[in-house]
């Protein structure tokens, strides 16, 4: 089973006039087509050969939208109970390669 946990800073969207469901709903939409279930707010989990696709679809929208990392807490990804901490890796793979 794989997961990805999404933990949005509320008081930062708060700020910004947001919510954590308006960001939340571009990732669910692109996670829709793949059949991966939101099995509480922001996080989503998917089981079988394809569940990697929970990482990819939220990565394809860091990529696109490298703004969202600023209201992530935390990004967290579970593959059978192994956790690591995509949002960290995110940023060090980027400062490693002159994308910050």
């Amino acid at each position: 089973m794989v997961t990805v946990t999404l933990k949005l800073n509320e008081e930062k969207l708060k700020n910004m006039g947001r919510t954590v469901d308006e960001m939340l709903e571009p990732i669910r939409e692109s996670m829709k087509s793949y059949d991966v279930e939101e099995v509480e707010q922001g996080v989503f989990r998917k089981t079988g050969r394809d569940g990697l696709v929970v990482l990819d679809c939220t990565l394809d929208y860091m990529d696109d939208h490298p703004e969202y990392m600023d209201y992530l807490d935390d990004w967290l990804l579970d593959i059978d109970g192994e956790v690591e901490d995509c949002k960290a890796e995110l940023i060090s793979y980027n400062k490693e390669h002159g994308r910050s």
